[in-house]
């Protein structure tokens, strides 16, 4: 009866001392050395208790502690982990589980798109208006730099779900015969004589041929679908200047390091618990490339979103304005070496008072729009140059 009693209270004290731990480590943060969670969102702020309405105050504070007691990251990600290895299931609302470990974006809105309803050709109400008005917003594109002389590009990467969709899980049903954006570029090319090259078919039908093409932790083509996108790209802009060549040599030997981040585990709270073998392409020879990050614009927001200059001294090729996404990171170390000189700006730098400055510092003698497949029914994604109002999204309600 003793020992019963001594173990009884040698679990109370236990229970207590663990039910304690959040709060010790939130009065003593050295408790708690875990690396944060990049939850991609503004955790919650400490109220301020001047000012602030009585009522208000224990909401504030409940919404205060649940962003930041004691080992809140670890518990997070071992809830985490449990779901996804035990049930293939996804603690974040915008990770979509898939077969064999591959995970997908599935969100929606304007910062990523909405890869779902492209896959099943959801397109929104407004949209065969919106065709019309993005069509003429490419087509005064081209002719704007047409009268500077310059060859102007659309390339769009497919997303994730296109180029793999046999790993998408059972739940999300059949796909239909053609996506959103198919529809549109059909439609584009039944319309207009824009040079438009879509890297759909291209990446589905290599997609297995050396290894996978995109990350199977992360949304983004990995660093062998930049080198093959970027030998395609190089094939279709030779086709407008002479000048570029194919890419050399077209099969490289791959090295497969372990990668345990990216933008889907991030949002599991996962990182460098989860991860994949990634297949890597060895360096090309750089020769005379070189890459320099120029200031931020001051209108950007994000640190990260610099621009970014190349060259390469002596060559004779052709000078680039690249207007790109979050592509083009893997992007640029193949296909930079295509010209003499290229700028590489986020779109969402590239603002209708700032391109022209550019385009006189730059000199280029092609323009690329590189897009995202699941942005081309976001119209306020898309670059507008001078001259015209950008689209508005006629689907979008006021207030969201």
């Amino acid at each position: 009866m003793e020992r019963t009693n001594k173990s009884n209270l040698l679990f109370a004290v236990l229970f207590l001392l663990v039910c304690s731990l959040p709060l010790l480590a939130l009065v003593a943060p050295g408790l708690n050395r875990g690396g944060a969670l990049n939850e991609k969102r503004e955790l919650a702020a400490m109220p301020e208790l001047a000012g602030a309405p009585l009522a208000e105050v224990p909401a504030a504070y409940e919404s205060w502690f649940n962003d930041h007691f004691g080992f809140r990251g670890l518990l997070v990600r071992m809830h985490s982990l449990f779901h996804y290895r035990m049930f293939n299931a996804s603690s974040s609302p915008q990770v979509l589980p898939g077969r064999d470990g591959w995970m997908f974006y599935d969100g929606k809105g304007v910062r990523g798109g909405d890869p779902r309803r492209n896959h099943l050709a959801q397109l929104p109400a407004t949209s065969q208006r919106m065709f019309r008005e993005l069509k003429e917003q490419f087509e005064h594109n081209d002719r704007y730099f047409a009268e500077q002389g310059l060859t102007y590009l659309v390339v769009i990467v497919p997303d994730k779900w296109s180029v793999y969709s046999e790993q998408l899980p059972a739940s999300v049903g059949p796909p239909a015969e053609q996506t959103s954006a198919d529809l549109f570029l059909a439609y584009l090319r039944a319309e207009t004589d824009l040079k438009i090259l879509d890297l759909k078919e291209h990446l589905r039908s290599q997609r297995w041929q050396q290894g996978p093409l995109y990350h199977q932790v992360d949304s983004h083509w990995n660093d062998l679908g930049a080198f093959v996108a970027a030998g395609e790209m190089a094939r279709f802009v030779g086709q407008y200047d002479e000048r570029v060549l194919p890419l050399k040599p077209a099969v490289r030997d791959l090295e497969w390091p372990r990668k345990t981040d990216g933008d889907l585990i991030a949002l599991l709270g996962l990182e460098g618990w989860v991860g994949e073998n990634e297949p890597q392409v060895p360096v090309m020879e750089s020769g005379s490339l070189t890459v320099e990050n120029l200031p931020r614009p001051r209108y950007s927001s994000n640190a990260n979103r610099f621009p970014i200059h190349t060259r390469q001294d002596g060559a004779d090729l052709p000078r680039a304005l690249i207007l790109r996404d979050s592509y083009g990171d893997a992007l640029l170390p193949w296909f930079a070496h295509s010209f003499s000189e290229s700028r590489w700006v986020w779109t969402s730098n590239a603002r209708r008072h700032s391109i022209q400055p550019v385009l006189d510092e730059v000199q280029p003698d092609i323009v690329i729009e590189e897009k995202a497949e699941k942005y081309l029914m976001f119209p306020i994604r898309y670059f507008t140059a001078p001259g015209r109002s950008a689209v508005v999204d006629h689907g979008k309600k006021k207030g969201k």
